[in-house]
């Protein structure tokens, strides 16, 4: 599985590729369509796939890596639900992906969200194709991880920045049962340095 360079980005759907790091934002390639555009980094926000994690039920997280890799393990005996089943299906087809996410932070829209990437990783190709090498992975991280900062020093004006010497709150600046990090990792929420996904 390769996760290097996929991004989701504020205000749009799906998922991303990163080609170019520029300093005013990113040109990305679409997983769904291919097409190619450039992204300003002071209308939107930046969230490596690999910095998103899932909450737990323990108060915890897990990557959301392992939440796709446990639903390519089970894809033949629990495949995606339809896009237009109820709502109990998605908890329920969660619930055997990851037993111990968090209910009341998970929320079906976020469980949703997530079947439609997997979908999109899986026509991409990106769930069978291999890591590249660390010095690959780290440039390409470095990237990535320059356009977020560059996009969060930009916006500062607009948003409340989180103060210094605390951890950031896992519950984020939008609702969501997936969190994100502004290190390498960005997980299933997305707020400032922490982001949350979910309600959007």
């Amino acid at each position: 599985m390769n996760l290097q360079k996929l991004l989701s980005i504020s205000g749009k759907p799906g998922l991303y590729r990163m080609i170019t790091n520029k300093s005013s934002g990113l040109i990305v390639e679409g997983l769904a369509d291919g097409k190619r555009e450039f992204i300003a980094s002071r209308q939107h926000q930046f969230t490596p796939l690999e910095s998103i994690a899932i909450f737990t039920d323990d108060g915890d997280s897990v990557p959301i890596r392992q939440a796709i890799e446990r639903m390519q393990e089970q894809i033949g005996d629990n495949p995606l639900p339809d896009p237009k089943a109820p709502a109990e299906a998605f908890r329920e087809y969660f619930l055997d992906v990851l037993p111990n996410h968090d209910p009341e932070r998970v929320y079906v829209s976020d469980i949703k969200k997530l079947a439609k990437w997997y979908a999109l990783l899986d026509t991409s190709g990106a769930l069978t194709a291999e890591e590249p090498a660390a010095e690959e992975a780290t440039a390409a991280e470095g990237g990535a991880t320059d356009a977020a900062e560059g996009e969060v020093k930009e916006a500062a004006p607009k948003a409340k920045k989180p103060s210094s010497g605390k951890k950031p709150s896992k519950s984020g600046a939008q609702s969501g049962g997936m969190k994100g990090t502004k290190q390498s990792t960005v997980g299933v929420s997305k707020a400032g340095g922490q982001r949350k996904m979910g309600g959007g």
